[in-house]
Order: structure tokens, then C-alpha cells, then sequence
């Protein structure tokens, strides 16, 4: 796992502004998982080292590896945009068809 998760450090530099004094603050701290869910799991990214990245990789399974990709981020906001705009689309034109029923008198 990445360096600065297993030393218990948070934050960028692992430092915590303090009154007089800077002090190390623990990420089990500010992460308790609730009672069934799994433990935080670092990510590559929040590695500094190229070759603590490629431990972090190796450790992920197929699935977080494909979710994590940028491929996968630009589809899924694709897919966001593109079903946004069907909706508008589909909204607009059920506007349109029941304004046209109603000029006719129709129900």
C-alpha cells in the first residue's frame, strides 16, 4: 500500500496545523468504516512513488482497475450527457403532442 496511508499520516504532507505546533493526525481517525462495509483501500493516485503506484495497482482487483480509468469516466459522463438530453428531448415532445391534442380538442 501507498507509503503515506500505512504510516497513519493524512493529508497531503501529513501535517496537521496545530495552536504552537504542527502534529501528525492518523487516518484511522477520520475514517471508521460502519459495521459491515470494508476498510478503506488505497488508490494508486494517492501514491507518490511510481513504484508504490504498481503495488497499489497490483493489489486492486479487475473491476476497481476499470473504474478507476479515465476511459471509464469519460463514458460514464458521456452516458450522463447523452441520457440528459433524451429526457429533454422526450419531455419536449410530449409537451408538444399534448398541446397539439388539446388545440384539437382532443383528451
Amino acid at each position: 500500500s501507498c507509503p503515506a496511508l500505512s504510516n497513519g499520516l493524512a493529508s497531503s504532507n501529513g501535517l496537521k496545523e496545530g495552536s504552537t505546533h504542527t502534529t501528525r493526525t492518523n487516518v484511522t481517525s477520520l475514517y471508521k468504516p460502519r459495521k459491515g462495509h470494508r476498510h478503506f483501500k488505497s488508490r494508486s493516485e494517492d501514491c507518490i512513488f511510481e513504484s508504490t503506484k504498481e503495488e497499489v495497482r497490483a493489489k486492486q482487483t479487475w473491476l476497481q482497475r476499470v473504474t478507476r480509468s479515465w476511459h471509464y469516466e469519460w463514458f460514464s459522463g458521456f452516458l450522463i450527457v447523452s441520457n440528459s438530453i433524451f429526457i429533454g428531448y422526450q419531455t419536449q415532445t410530449h409537451a408538444h403532442d399534448s398541446a397539439s391534442r388539446v388545440a384539437d380538442g382532443l383528451p
